[in-house]
């Protein structure tokens, strides 16, 4: 997904639903993660932050009882995640056996995770 769609995306559903946008990264249900610059469009500068954003995010999405509950990421905020081992922090709430099998299968194929990842090797129920 490029810049443009995250943003994109964003902007429709906070039109849709205007009561889940924040200015404020501390509050609100849906946030944008994505690196850029200040040379990047006057609209997508919201949604560039610093690392201190990205903490503050990662802690409010790891957070089941936060009101953040959609992120769009264009970053590599993920994949730092996994190489710290705190990825399986971000699958909230937690997912039933069957939802952490397809998210594994889906990671392994999109090569995140992998025998590193607290969440283990996927398991396709094959003996």
């Amino acid at each position: 997904m490029s810049r443009r769609i995250c943003v994109a995306l964003d902007n429709q559903i906070i039109a849709l639903r205007p009561d889940w946008h924040s200015d404020d990264d501390a509050a609100g249900v849906v946030k944008v993660v994505m690196t850029g610059s200040a040379a990047d469009p006057q609209g997508w500068q919201p949604h560039i932050g610093t690392k201190a954003r990205r903490d503050l995010l990662a802690k409010r999405a790891k957070d089941p009882k936060d009101a953040l509950k959609l992120v769009f990421v264009r970053d590599m905020w993920l994949s730092q995640a996994n190489q710290e081992g705190s990825l399986a922090g971000f699958l909230q709430p937690d997912l039933a056996p069957q939802e952490k099998v397809i998210a594994q299968v889906e990671g392994w194929i999109l090569g995140v995770g992998g025998s590193s990842t607290q969440l283990g090797q996927p398991s396709l129920g094959r003996s």
